[in-house]
């Protein structure tokens, strides 16, 4: 069978460099602030001692996300699309290779301006594409031969990541903040609800990275930070 290989782009990584800084950056600094900010009140600390932990917890955190994103540039980079007469392929390390027969594709949805995803049979058989594929032209020219496509709007799913960070993180203020009890037994179970979930989906998808696996642990203990401030709003 002859494949043709297709791999991101220059403009895929300049994306990802803007997206980080304009949009995770912006996440990990209010999470960092507002979680110093709930320490810093429930336990009375005095200014000087919350700008050290404040300088600690940036310094932690910044080098942590730099070397996060220094692998995760260099996984992408070995990023491959494999096309072939009747059959595409993915591969990237530390995830499973993905391979879709022509005659098993269901769906084909284009997000123009950002990506096409491939769907076979079975809720984790998809190959997503991004559009600065190097060659991406091709490979859409040649999917549109073998299935018709789905167009979907851009805006919400591109800012969704960000929408969702920073909602978890006020949740999490709401919880642990709030006077009124009622107020923060909502905010506490629906931030429950919704990091429980997120960690079976992480682990139930055969596409997440394995290092955000391991960094799903800190899930846990997070709910269950939660889980006693909603306890204690009615206990006292």
């Amino acid at each position: 069978m002859i494949e043709t290989q297709f791999k991101l782009s220059d403009r895929f990584f300049s994306d990802l460099r803007r997206m980080t800084l304009t949009r995770g950056v912006p996440v990990a600094v209010t999470a960092v602030v507002v979680g110093v900010f709930v320490a810093a009140r429930a336990a009375h600390v005095e200014a000087p001692v919350i700008s050290l932990i404040a300088a600690c917890l940036f310094a932690l955190v910044g080098f942590g996300g730099w070397r996060g994103y220094q692998r995760q540039v260099a996984s992408l980079q070995e990023f491959r699309i494999n096309l072939g007469n009747d059959q595409i392929r993915r591969s990237q390390p530390d995830l499973p290779a993905m391979t879709i027969p022509k005659d098993r594709i269901t769906r084909i949805v284009r997000i123009p301006g950002r990506s096409l995803t491939v769907y076979g049979h079975g809720r984790q058989q998809f190959i997503e594409i991004p559009e600065s594929l190097a060659g991406f032209a091709t490979v859409e020219s040649t999917l549109r031969g073998w299935h018709s496509f789905e167009e979907r709007p851009a805006a919400l799913a591109a800012w969704f990541p960000m929408s969702a960070g920073l909602g978890t993180i006020a949740l999490y203020a709401v919880a642990l903040l709030a006077t009124n009890r009622v107020l923060a037994t909502a905010a506490g179970v629906f931030l429950i609800a919704m990091l429980a979930s997120s960690e079976v989906a992480l682990w139930r998808n055969r596409h997440a990275d394995p290092r955000m696996r391991r960094l799903s642990w800190l899930l846990p203990p997070c709910i269950l930070v939660v889980a006693v401030q909603v306890w204690l709003a009615w206990a006292r």
